[in-house]
């Protein structure tokens, strides 16, 4: 790097600290279900100024987490700071943390001081039951609003709008990760502020994906990728339950869906996760892939040669969209809130716990922690491009994310998937596809929808 972190992230850069990462929208399936809308917030109490001491923290706190090694390293330089402060971690595993935590409230006893929830475990709890609202005393979250994007701060709200009972944490943006010697060979602005521009016209972006094409290379991951671009920051129902799906937008999308299948512009498959699509990938068969930070992690599995080969740049056709995310919540049966909420503050709302945690790729929700070093740290993957500015501005871009239902990813499994998949298949018209699918979300999941709209009180 041609600068450095402080020490400190220096050491954690070493540990090679697990990133949060989610499925992101090469596949079209999202794997977060934030949240979106404007949330009407409850009066922040701030306490008043005073000139007495810090009060020395002390106690004992139990945490659940699905990240054991990342949150053992916030967990250590928390102690670390207050010697009088114990911690133990546990890690019940990614499906087993948020079963695990929805019995212990739902039975009134045995949930921990603080649970790091991802975001697609979100839903689960976001009608606020056995969470507390940080908005409310003691607690005073309400002062750190101006220091996450609006829509970040939204994100981790009840689904009435009302109670904060998540710290905002990061909100990685859907970035373009992409191969600058296979774009200029096709005839593409490689440079990374040139090709943004370029690409917001879907003329370009296909007149491009057809040359990458005639020299043996794909733009896409799937068919479906364009649909999923539009879908990273739109979910199914915003917060007055009007279905978000089947407009204009969606319309493009989908289109732009058949002419890339119609084309043959993708491998359709995984470039990460899929043994066939890695091999495409690694050997300069794949253009772009789009997800947050959190991939260059997955693009340096794909072999050391990829070092220096890969830019970064915004998404095309002008979209924005969050990709990834997760939030600490505190369960009202913890024993130790006071030491609960010092320890999530630190973590998730002060520069020095994002230090802390960030790393390499790490792409944090407090805007402060983005000054600074860490603004102009640069990445040997993307050729030593400074690229921390560039997800600092798509992420303050991102103005919607999913409005974390508990219905929504029942939706993505059982309707939207496998009939945005048929409807390719079969050619169907844009808007009679979206309407029979948002027909059919509207009937499968109409008792799930009206308990939600009586339980917020709709």
């Amino acid at each position: 790097m041609k600068k450095r972190l402080n020490l400190l992230v220096a050491i954690t850069m070493v540990l090679a600290l697990v990133l949060t990462a989610c499925s992101g929208s090469g596949s079209g399936k999202a794997t977060n279900d934030p949240g979106t809308g404007k949330a009407t917030d409850a009066p922040a109490t701030v306490a008043p100024p005073t000139n007495e001491p810090a009060k020395e923290l002390e106690g004992h706190l139990e945490i659940w987490t699905f990240d054991d090694g990342g949150t053992k390293v916030l967990a250590d330089a928390f102690m670390a700071n207050n010697p009088k402060v114990t911690i133990n971690i546990t890690n019940p595993g990614w499906n087993e943390l948020p079963e695990n935590l929805a019995t212990t409230i739902a039975a009134g006893k045995g949930a921990p001081d603080v649970a790091y929830i991802e975001g697609s475990m979100f839903n689960r709890f976001a009608a606020g039951d056995g969470l507390e609202d940080l908005l409310q005393p003691p607690y005073d979250a309400g002062k750190h609003k101006a220091d996450f994007s609006e829509s970040n701060w939204d994100r981790w709200h009840s689904l009435d709008g009302k109670k904060l009972i998540g710290m905002p944490w990061d909100m990685p943006p859907m970035v373009t990760f992409y191969r600058p010697d296979l774009i200029e060979a096709a005839g593409g602005p490689s440079d990374p502020a040139e090709l943004a521009e370029y690409m917001k016209d879907a003329d370009n972006v296909f007149k491009l994906g057809q040359a990458l094409k005639a020299n043996g290379v794909f733009l896409f991951e799937n068919d479906n990728t364009p649909i999923g671009l539009f879908t990273g920051g739109t979910g199914y129902f915003d917060r007055d339950f009007n279905y978000l799906r089947n407009n204009d937008d969606f319309v493009k999308a989908f289109d732009m869906a058949k002419q890339v299948k119609q084309l043959g512009l993708a491998m359709n498959t995984c470039a990460f996760w899929c043994d066939d699509g890695k091999a495409l990938a690694s050997s300069g068969k794949l253009a772009m892939v789009f997800y947050g930070p959190w991939a260059m992690n997955n693009i340096k599995e794909l072999g050391e040669d990829q070092l220096g080969k890969w830019r970064a740049t915004a998404l095309p056709f002008g979209l924005s969209a969050p990709n990834g995310g997760s939030t600490m919540v505190i369960p009202s049966q913890g024993q130790n809130k006071e030491l609960a909420y010092a320890f999530v503050e630190w973590a998730l709302a002060s520069v020095e716990g994002n230090e802390v945690w960030i790393g390499n790729g790490g792409s944090p929700g407090y805007l402060p922690a983005w000054e600074g070093d860490f603004g102009a740290v640069t990445y040997e993957l993307l050729g030593d491009q400074p690229a921390n500015e560039l997800f600092k501005e798509l992420m303050k871009q991102v103005e919607t994310a999913w409005v974390p239902f508990p219905f929504n990813s029942a939706i993505s499994d059982n309707v939207w998937n496998a009939k945005i998949d048929e409807a390719l298949a079969k050619n169907m018209d844009a808007k009679a596809a979206l309407q029979q699918i948002q027909e059919e979300v509207e009937k499968t999941f109409k008792v799930d929808i009206d308990a939600v709209k009586a339980q917020v009180g709709k």
